[in-house]
């Protein structure tokens, strides 16, 4: 690129950068309110409570990238025009296109980040939080277990502890009634609580089983030094039987379902998603181009001129209001499917004829002495 083009590269990427980031980090603020009971009512780790948030991070970027893209270009060129720089420029012979391949190229690069997020790494996170979610609540609900409270919240047992301090305990009782077969009382006098392979293990110390079977209405207690017992023993088979949404599956997933159990709605939105993965990339582009187009192919005044930011917002706006409706269309008829795709060639054309039909003008305000 020239000398000018990395110029206007820079002031585009660096504005970017830090845009994303502040989109990002005022969402991501919301989204720990809705996060934060994982922590006070299930006990979760704050490790595990910050790898949540990564992992919604990369459907964040999905969005807000475009957004934060188009905000950058019409700003950096606002203030390009707005200090002459874009003039001086016009006046050496540089053409429109010329000025305009710096947010074209950047809006080329978060296409391609934004396809790599949509085919392999959005699919990749929504798997892993749903297996997060899933070993919170099958395990963490288990381990919030508060001293001196008897514990209801984990399905068919029930849970004494008379103290606690961090994963050790004391004065443990445990009622289990989880198999059909028989139930179990168990004491102990203390207890260290681990995670291991997805489920929370008890080894109990120094204590006594009590189990009655109710094939044969027996009953019979043994005493023990040491014994392992597990709050979860479904964890890891629940992990292993999930079923994969579309928006948690890969694109060859997509593309090749192997699930024969799959009904018919379950196909059409593995359809849907096939094309959403394809159509959403392409808003970094064209929300860069018309960004850009919109604003060198206004007319320029030296006391400034909102219009150019005006027509790009509405530009846009129209673009995303009509592509959010084709693609509603498309998933109801199959007929109308290659309507989303025409769309941003539409509005691709529409930003061509803006820079080449109006080049930015000079207006030169006469004086009269």
């Amino acid at each position: 690129m020239k000398l000018y083009q990395n110029y206007i590269f820079k002031k585009i990427a660096i504005t970017f950068v830090a845009i994303t980031s502040i989109l990002v980090s005022l969402i991501w603020f919301t989204r720990i309110i809705s996060f934060i009971g994982y922590i006070t009512e299930s006990g979760v780790e704050i490790k595990q409570f910050f790898v949540l948030l990564v992992l919604i991070l990369p459907w964040l970027l999905l969005f807000i990238i475009p957004i934060a893209l188009c905000v950058t270009v019409i700003v950096i060129y606002w203030r390009l025009i707005s200090h002459n720089e874009i003039v001086i420029l016009k006046n050496s012979g540089i053409a429109n296109y010329a000025l305009a391949k710096p947010a074209i190229l950047i809006g080329i690069i978060s296409t391609l980040f934004c396809l790599s997020i949509s085919l392999y790494i959005m699919p990749y996170a929504n798997k892993q939080l749903r297996v997060s979610k899933t070993v919170i609540s099958n395990n963490y609900d288990s381990l919030a277990i508060a001293a001196k409270t008897f514990i209801y919240n984990i399905k068919n047992m029930v849970i004494y502890v008379q103290k606690r301090d961090g994963d050790n305990l004391s004065g443990i009782f445990i009622y289990d009634n989880r198999s059909k077969d028989n139930s179990a009382a168990i004491t102990a006098k203390s207890a260290k609580a681990e995670v291991q392979n997805g489920s929370i293990i008890l080894y109990l110390q120094n204590g006594t089983l009590q189990k009655y079977d109710r094939t044969n209405n027996k009953a019979e207690v043994l005493s023990f030094a040491s014994y392992s017992f597990n709050l979860n023993e479904r964890g890891s088979e629940d992990i292993n039987k999930l079923v994969w949404s579309a928006k948690e599956r890969y694109i060859h997933e997509l593309l090749n379902p192997q699930d024969v159990t799959l009904n018919e709605d379950q196909q059409k939105r593995i359809r849907n998603e096939i094309h959403k993965r394809f159509i959403y990339p392409l808003f970094s582009f064209i929300f860069s181009f018309v960004g850009v187009a919109a604003m060198l192919g206004g007319a320029f005044n030296r006391r400034g001129n909102s219009l150019p930011v005006l027509i790009a917002g509405g530009i846009v706006s129209t673009f995303l209001i009509t592509e959010m409706l084709l693609i509603t269309l498309a998933e109801s008829n199959t007929k109308l499917v290659t309507l989303p795709y025409l769309n941003p060639l539409l509005f691709m054309i529409i930003s061509c004829y803006l820079i080449t039909r109006n080049p930015m003008r000079t207006q030169r305000k006469i004086v009269k002495s």
